[in-house]
């Protein structure tokens, strides 16, 4: 009688090989995820901008603001930029009538070069988003 214990090495070899054919397939999915999450930083903070540019608007009748930028924050709206390490570049462009606030890409993330972003512009409760990175 043959009492064999464990694998022969072509058990192994298969084992190996069928496991590199998943993590080959696998990889490339998980990367495209990793940029969507990474791009999908700016979507909440503009909606915030906005929300706090139309509370400014509704006590003041004006978008205007003292401070008068969001690029570093803008206390008179009660903005504050995302803690951390950024990847999207925050601005804000203000009229009596309406605001456009804008998130640019600091530095090429994947596929998605840098400068691309989106704007987010608000004239008197109409909202249009204008995008360059697709969804």
């Amino acid at each position: 009688m043959n009492n064999r214990h464990g694998f022969t090495l072509v058990e192994l070899m298969v084992v190996i090989v069928v496991i590199g054919i998943l993590a080959s397939l696998a990889i490339p999915r998980f990367m495209g995820v990793t940029e969507k999450a990474k791009l999908s930083e700016f979507k909440p903070v503009l909606k915030q901008a906005i929300t706090l540019y139309n509370a400014w608007y509704q006590e003041k009748e004006t978008f205007v603001t003292p401070t008068g930028n969001i690029t570093s924050g803008n206390s008179d709206i009660g903005f504050d930029l995302p803690e951390g390490e950024s990847r999207f570049e925050y601005s804000s462009v203000e009229s009596a009538d309406g605001v456009v606030v804008t998130a640019k890409l600091k530095k090429k993330v994947g596929k998605y070069e840098t400068g691309k972003g989106a704007d987010l512009n608000q004239k008197f409760e109409k909202n249009t988003v204008t995008k360059d990175i697709p969804w």
